[in-house]
């Protein structure tokens, strides 16, 4: 084509421990062209280097470096033109069995297992959040995500370092969608309805007596014959609260968490 330009973006990996997937880690020109060649988990990011955000590359950088075991690597879109021409073969053929694992928009995070794809990334694009899916969730046995949510990306968190505060026994997510960088933390844990009030009424109440005077018993027994003789020779009745007056205590037994709300 006379006259028109291509550009393409060099790889943005290459000088740590992410590896740039190259046509050979594929098998390109099989009936299945978009599995590969090594069955250990894959954990792999889809980027176009002109528009990718430099906070994905530090954090794909970082998590390449902190995380052993699963593989983690990148596929430069614009440069692997066989690798996408693999992925959209399939996504055409939709009685193809890797026909749902297609590519719909960059960046997009994928995890293969056996050489075999299993599931899209869809949550938050933080260091915390994916590391955490990485460990928890992407290379477990039986784990599948077929469906991808990708709508665009409205921005990627920095790399910030927190603190190791996650909470012992936590029920993790089961979806990616549900990962955030605060996930399984002590502080996620949410206080059941009501029990925020019921606190604050027992606290307001402790406040209260805190500041009142204290009475001794002498005084107590001045103060009733005092309002004894002051009120007025009638007879008073005493009434039983009414349904609508009656106030039933709900008190809860343990917090929500994130997961399940």
């Amino acid at each position: 084509m006379s006259g028109q330009t291509i550009l393409i973006g060099p790889d943005a990996f290459g000088l740590f421990k992410v590896r740039e997937m190259k046509e050979e880690d594929f098998y390109l020109g099989s009936a299945c062209p978009t599995s590969l060649k090594s069955p250990k988990c894959h954990i792999i990011l889809f980027y176009e280097p002109a528009t990718v955000d430099e906070n994905l590359i530090d954090l794909w950088n970082k998590l390449a470096q902190t995380i052993g075991g699963p593989v983690i690597g990148a596929v430069n879109v614009s440069a692997r033109t066989e690798i996408m021409e693999a992925f959209q073969s399939t996504a055409q053929d939709v009685d193809h069995p890797l026909n749902d694992f297609t590519i719909s928009g960059v960046p997009t995070l994928m995890v293969w297992r056996n050489r075999w794809p299993q599931a899209y990334y869809n949550g938050e694009l933080s260091y915390d959040a994916i590391h955490k899916w990485i460990l928890v969730l992407a290379c477990k046995p039986g784990y599948k995500e077929r469906d991808s949510t990708f709508i665009g990306v409205e921005s990627v968190q920095p790399d910030e370092h927190v603190n190791d505060n996650r909470e012992e026994g936590f029920a993790w997510p089961t979806s990616s969608r549900d990962f955030t960088s605060l996930t399984g933390d002590k502080t996620t844990r949410t206080p059941i309805p009501g029990e925020e009030e019921e606190a604050g009424e027992e606290e307001e109440a402790g406040e209260e007596e805190e500041g009142a005077e204290q009475v001794t018993p002498e005084e107590e027994e001045a103060g009733e014959e005092e309002e004894e003789e002051s009120l007025p020779p009638t007879k008073r009745t005493v009434r039983a609260p009414s349904a609508s007056q009656k106030v039933t205590s709900l008190r809860s037994v343990g917090f929500a968490r994130e997961s399940d709300l």
